[in-house]
């Protein structure tokens, strides 16, 4: 009996080893699981509420009668006693329409909700004039309307990398991922007594730039507005 005491206690002590390995293996598994939920942001999350007028910034995008816009400029204005009234210059996200409206002081409005995915630029589709674009993900093909993609359209070539803007399954805004590097190709003409000029580009388009810059200078083209930012 005394002989088994020791082989009993080794049992319990290799128990005792597995039972504490195994729950300091456990625990940061479920840790590290739940950090990776907390941080995704493609879970959906509850959207936030914009109210008028004090909610409201440039930029901002809310949803109205079912269609996101994105607030352009406002301007709050209170009639004698009574209550403030606000006029919103918004842009349809959808149609890339321009709006305006009359809101009233205290109108609440849900936030738009959106997700950013990665992809490239396919081709133009000239029956319809919609985009596509294909995400490298997943491999799927997505459409993209001409007034969602406005000027950038001019500045795309087959296997561009894009960054499109969700709602709803539906792509609402769309951007290069960096600025565009360009060669000059073309001095067209001076302006301003010569302290700006108009240059051509190498895809053929035209812009103003510095008097100092030269055909075969590569600009940088800034990726918001399209306009040339400085020589490279």
């Amino acid at each position: 009996m005394a002989s088994m005491a020791p082989r009993a206690g080794v049992r319990f002590l290799r128990l005792v080893a597995v039972l504490l390995g195994g729950g300091c293996f456990v625990a940061p598994q479920l840790k590290a699981f739940r950090s990776r939920g907390e941080n995704d942001t493609l879970i959906p999350r509850p959207a936030g509420t914009v109210e008028v007028p004090g909610g409201l910034k440039n930029g901002v995008k809310m949803v109205m009668d079912e269609q996101p816009f994105m607030l352009m400029s406002h301007q709050s204005k209170k009639q004698g006693k009574g209550v403030a009234i606000t006029k919103a210059k918004l842009k349809n996200l959808l149609t890339g329409a321009i709006i305006e409206k009359t809101l009233s002081s205290g109108a609440r409005f849900p936030e738009v909700e959106t997700v950013w995915e990665v992809g490239t630029f396919s081709y133009r589709d000239d029956d319809d004039g919609s985009y596509h674009v294909m995400d490298m993900e997943t491999f799927e093909d997505k459409s993209v309307s001409g007034d969602v993609m406005g000027e950038m359209a001019d500045w795309l070539s087959e296997g561009d990398s894009v960054e499109w803007e969700l709602w709803e399954g539906r792509i609402v805004n769309m951007q290069f991922p960096d600025d565009i590097i360009m060669e000059v190709t073309e001095i067209k003409q001076s302006k301003d007594s010569g302290r700006d000029q108009i240059v051509t580009l190498e895809n053929g388009i035209s812009k103003q730039a510095p008097s100092y810059i030269s055909v075969g200078d590569k600009v940088r083209i800034d990726k918001k507005n399209f306009q040339i930012s400085k020589r490279v």
